[in-house]
Order: structure tokens, then sequence, then C-alpha cells
């Protein structure tokens, strides 16, 4: 299991950080979106989903940082 941190740029160039738990690349993707799409009350348009971080989940915590 990893810990996978997101930069998405929705409409109006609105840039929202997420991060997920997921056993995949892929899934983690996916899931990133689920929690766009249940943070609005309107799905907004998704124009890019990058991926940031990647770090193993393990017990303790870590650091993130402004971009």
């Amino acid at each position: 299991m990893a810990l996978y941190r997101f930069n998405a740029v929705l409409d109006e160039e609105k840039s929202v950080h997420i991060v997920v738990s997921a056993e995949a690349e892929s899934e983690a993707f996916h899931l990133a979106e689920k929690e766009i799409e249940r943070s609005f009350l309107k799905m907004p348009e998704i124009h890019e989903i990058m991926l940031l971080e990647k770090k193993l989940s393990t017990k303790g915590g870590f650091v993130l940082q402004e971009i």
C-alpha cells in the first residue's frame, strides 16, 4: 500500500491537492478523481491530474511541502 499525492487543475485554473492510499498507480488516479467528485457540489471539469509524489505507507508521518 502506498500514499499518492496529486495536483489537479480544474475549471477556471483552480488547483487542488489530493492524497489517496492505494495498491497501484492506476487505482490511485481513479480514487483521486472520486475524491474530487465528492468534494464539490457540481463536478468540475478536470483539465489535468499530475502525480507529484508516491510514498510507501508505513507507521509514522511525512511532510508535505508547498509547491
